[in-house]
């Protein structure tokens, strides 16, 4: 029974979810009740988000352990990654035009129903401006200017890192606060029953049930394009990096460690079977070494995907089209961010799911909708996220060349 163990907690939340539902459906009365319950645990989750983004990436800048991987990976790691998070999210951004989760929904009475977002135009300059930087040093620690916040957040640490021995008081200070931040996050999750189960209660009330079927759309959509990765995609990178042998051995060793991340939902548990698996797929040892711990904190195939789907769900959700270059480019763009985000931070998916919301300006009530839709994705999320690593391995083995130490292939 260990794997009723490891989903204890997604069991619990769907089933409180699904109780709200029951709710929202058939109670509105209740629904009712129960809001402020919901609108307390969202207001605890947007004010720990901030300095969770904050420090979390002041953390992993600073941890010497990740320095010494940092210098051992090359050029070729972070462009392998790099191509394989953008191709994922241009076939989930091509799967979410064709199977909109949404479509053909009349969307009028949630619309009805949700805050009004005003939006401001502006030069593409000022965008930028916008985007990467805030004009106080007061306004960048709000939820509001979180891609500011990441770059400051970057710099700072890279001062740390540059004073040498002198940043180690404020480096032992960073990580202790961030342990403290990791502690709260993890015991508001536990009210997350409670919280979600009772806003999704009254949001299935006020917008209806078409919100479900946006849910199962969404997650048809999800698995379909998991399949295509894992399928398809999965065995072409194997062949782009070893030929007709790459894909052999991807499919005689793929399994167990398929098996691991369903079983576990969790990245960082399969990176051990990861490394063994890595040896038999011919990747050599400095690289998987390198490629398989790092790659499980900054390159989250899965955590794209998922994010992806999300933000196209709240998009079709608020009647907002998903076409246009440059709808395009920012919800590819957001997905990026949020599964980097997601992988630098232990339980990090909640500040990629808070960050969506806050960058492109979702109501907070539109915060509890995608944890949901992130619960229900999350197995075939880690299944992507650790399949993704053994195929990058794959690659950057074939990019950086054999060592002089290694072993030539019969």
């Amino acid at each position: 029974m260990a794997w009723l163990k490891n989903y204890k907690s997604s069991i619990i939340l769907l089933s409180s979810v699904a109780l709200g539902a029951f709710i929202g459906c058939n109670y509105p009365t209740m629904a009712n009740f129960l809001k402020p319950f919901g609108e307390i645990f969202l207001n605890l989750m947007f004010v720990i988000l901030v300095p969770l983004v904050f420090f979390s990436i002041l953390s992993a800048m600073t941890k010497s352990d990740d320095l010494n991987r940092m210098k051992k990976i090359t050029t070729s790691s972070f462009i392998v990654f790099f191509c394989m998070i953008v191709i994922v999210c241009v076939m989930g951004y091509l799967g979410a035009l064709i199977l909109n989760p949404l479509h053909g929904v009349d969307v009028s009475g949630i619309m009805n129903n949700l805050p009004v977002i005003e939006a401001k135009a502006m030069t593409f300059s000022e965008a930028i401006v916008r985007i990467f930087s805030a004009p106080d040093f007061s306004v960048i620690f709000s939820k509001s200017n979180l891609l500011p916040l990441i770059v400051f957040a970057f710099l700072l640490g890279s001062a740390i890192n540059g004073v040498g021995e002198k940043g180690k008081p404020v480096v032992i200070l960073i990580h202790s606060i961030n342990e403290v931040l990791m502690k709260l996050i993890n015991i508001l999750m536990i009210f997350a029953p409670i919280g979600l189960g009772s806003y999704f209660a009254y949001t299935i009330s006020v917008l209806g049930s078409t919100v479900l079927y946006g849910f199962a759309t969404a997650t048809l959509l999800y698995l379909i394009l998991t399949v295509i990765y894992w399928a398809i995609l999965s065995p072409l990178y194997a062949f782009i990096a070893k030929g007709p042998r790459g894909v052999s051995l991807y499919w005689k060793n793929i399994i167990p460690p398929s098996l691991m991340a369903i079983a576990t939902s969790s990245s960082a548990a399969c990176i051990p079977i990861n490394l063994a698996t890595a040896k038999k797929m011919e990747i050599q040892d400095d690289v998987a070494e390198t490629v398989m711990p790092l790659g499980a904190n900054i390159h989250k195939d899965g955590s794209a995907l998922s994010a992806l789907v999300k933000i196209t769900f709240l998009f079709a959700l608020t009647g907002q089209s998903l076409s246009g270059i440059e709808n395009a480019l920012a919800i590819i763009g957001v997905a990026i961010l949020a599964s980097t985000l997601t992988g630098a931070i232990p339980g990090g998916g909640v500040a990629g799911e808070l960050m969506i919301c806050t960058m492109f300006g979702f109501p907070q009530e539109m915060f509890a909708l995608i944890v949901i839709l992130a619960t229900i994705v999350d197995i075939p999320a880690t299944l992507l996220n650790s399949n993704g690593q053994l195929t990058a391995g794959m690659l950057v083995d074939r990019l950086v060349g054999r060592s002089k130490d290694a072993p030539s292939e019969i």
